[in-house]
C-alpha cells in the first residue's frame, strides 16, 4: 500500500533500554567459544541489554514517557491521541495503551490505539499516526514503540536467545503549519507468519518461547526488503543522491549487509546491532537514537524500513529538520 502525506512533523524521537547488559564473554560461558564465534559472525551482536523481572515492556514505556514529557515540558492534557505498539504487552485485556494512559495521567478525550507488530512497527505507526491526523482535532500523538523479547526466550535456542535484547521508544508527533512530505509502503504476507512466532496460545500454560524458522526469514527479507526499497523510490522518485541514510530494522548483520549492497546504501546506512542486538519493534529508533549526531535536526531525507513478524515490510521516507533526538537512556 503506498501513501503520501504531509501532515505530521516528528518533533522528538527517544529510546530507551534496560540497564541490564549481556555481552560476547557472558555467551561464551553458555555455549563455549567455537560455537560463540560463530553465531556472532551470523548476527554481529556484541551487547544486548535484558528487563529484569520487575521490569515491563509498559512500565518502561511509561519511565521513558515521563522523561519526555519532563525534558520537552509536555503537558500531558496536550496528548490527542496516543498510539502503542508492541508484541509484549502486560495483560490480554486491557490493551497496554490504557495502562499507559493512566500512568501518564492523559485526559479522557485522548484516543488509546493498541497494534501488534513486531519488526516492521516504526514505519506503520509513523503511517497510522499520520491517518489519525486526518481529522483536524487531532494535533498531537504520542507513538510508544517496544517490546521485551527476552521474556519469550530460551537459552536453549541459540539462534534467538544471542540474537534478541529489549528496548522501548518513545516519538511525539504534530500537525504544524510546515511539514515536510512522507512517503510510506506497507506490505503484509500472512502466508509466512510461523516463520516468527510464539506457537504456545494465550490460555496453554506452557511456557511461552519465540520460535524462528532462521532460513526463512533470511530469504523473505533478502528478497522483499531489497524490493520494496526500489520500488518506493521509483514511486516517488526519490534517487540515492537525495536520500542522506538509511535506516533499517537490525535483524542481523548477514541481512543488514546483504540489503545495503543491493540497494547501493552501504556507505550510508546506519546500524545499533553491534551495541543493543535485534530490538525487534524498537530497532529503528534505538537506531536513531544512537546515531543521533547524524540527524538531529538535520535538513535530510532518510529511509526507513522495517520487515519481519508476519511476516510484514514497511518503508517510508522521512524528514528530520525539526526533530529533537534524545541520547538513549538506560533503565
Amino acid at each position: 500500500m503506498y501513501y503520501s502525506s504531509s501532515n505530521f512533523t516528528i518533533s522528538s524521537i527517544s529510546a530507551a533500554v534496560p540497564s541490564q547488559k549481556l555481552n560476547r564473554e557472558d555467551f561464551k560461558k553458555i555455549y563455549g567459544e567455537d560455537l560463540e564465534k560463530k553465531l556472532f559472525l551470523n548476527s554481529g551482536v556484541e551487547t544486548r541489554y535484558f528487563a529484569n523481572e520487575d521490569q515491563t515492556t509498559i512500565n518502561l514505556s511509561v519511565k521513558l514517557a515521563k522523561e519526555v514529557f519532563k525534558k520537552k515540558q509536555i503537558n500531558p492534557g496536550e496528548l490527542d491521541a496516543l498510539i502503542f505498539i508492541t508484541q509484549s504487552t502486560d495483560f490480554v485485556l486491557p490493551g497496554g495503551s490504557f495502562i499507559i494512559h493512566k500512568e501518564l495521567n492523559l485526559n479522557s478525550d485522548c484516543l488509546c490505539v493498541d497494534y501488534n507488530v513486531g519488526c516492521s512497527a516504526y514505519p506503520i505507526g509513523l503511517f497510522q499516526a499520520s491517518l489519525l491526523f486526518n481529522n483536524p482535532n487531532i494535533k498531537k500523538i504520542l507513538l510508544i514503540i517496544g517490546d521485551t523479547l527476552s521474556k519469550y526466550l530460551d537459552k536453549e535456542n541459540r539462534g534467538t536467545y544471542c540474537l534478541f535484547g529489549d528496548g522501548v521508544s518513545s516519538t511525539i508527533l504534530e500537525n504544524k503549519k510546515n511539514n515536510n512530505q512522507s512517503y510510506f509502503n506497507i506490505k503484509n504476507d500472512g502466508k509466512g507468519y510461523e516463520d516468527l512466532i510464539v506457537k504456545e496460545k494465550i490460555l496453554s500454560e506452557k511456557k511461552k518461547t519465540l520460535h524462528m524458522n532462521g532460513m526463512g526469514v533470511f530469504s523473505f527479507a533478502i528478497k522483499q526488503v531489497p524490493e520494496m526499497i526500489d520500488d518506493l523510490q521509483k514511486k516517488y522518485q526519490l534517487q540515492n543522491e537525495n536520500i542522506s541514510y538509511l535506516i533499517l530494522h537490525q535483524a542481523n548483520k548477514n541481512i543488514i549487509d546483504i540489503i545495503n549492497k543491493q540497494t547501493n546504501f552501504s556507505d550510508k546506512s546506519l546500524i545499533s546491532i553491534s551495541d543493543f542486538g535485534n530490538t525487534a519493534s524498537a530497532s529503528i529508533p534505538i537506531t536513531i537514537c544512537h546515531n543521533k549526531k547524524f540527524l538531529q535536526n538535520k535538513n535530510i531525507n532518510c529511509l526507513l524500513v522495517g520487515f519481519g513478524v508476519g511476516l510484514s515490510w514497511s518503508s517510508c521516507q522521512i524528514n528530520f529538520s525539526h526533530t529533537d533526538i534524545n541520547d538513549i537512556f538506560y533503565y
